[in-house]
């Protein structure tokens, strides 16, 4: 009885000698999924106005944080539209902003999401004053 045991266990550590593990898989690669609902991409929105901007982000295990600007072409000076630090799976966004007076001006909304693994989602669309 004692010989059927050692050999159980020396089977057992062979067993698990010979299996290959690898490299220890990661929890998360994939960075949040970013949608910017409005406005569209190229939209000419008047100058000294507000306008709506929405956007929802979803991540598969848990946001982070995002940011949200506004950035003039001309200078590449951006303007902080919105940030949060926040823990979810689902986050929308859904506010008015002040588009600056300059008729003819391109800007772009620049929105960067980050989750707790720190995978990024950097998503941007352009605008224009009129």
């Amino acid at each position: 009885m004692k010989a059927s045991t050692i050999i159980f266990v020396l089977s057992g550590f062979f067993l698990l000698c010979a299996c290959d593990k690898g490299e220890a898989p990661l929890l998360d690669q994939l960075g949040p999924d970013v949608k910017v609902i409005a406005p569209k991409e190229g939209a000419e929105l008047p100058g000294g106005e507000n306008f709506r901007l929405v956007v929802e982000i979803e991540e598969n295990l848990g946001l982070h944080s995002y940011y949200i600007w506004l950035v003039n072409e001309r200078d590449g000076l951006p303007s902080l539209i919105e940030k949060q630090h926040l823990h979810t799976k689902k986050h929308r966004v859904d506010t008015t902003y002040l588009l600056p007076d300059e008729p003819g001006q391109a800007f772009h909304i620049r929105i960067e999401a980050v989750d707790h693994d720190d995978n990024r989602t950097i998503k941007s669309i352009g605008i224009t004053a009129k």
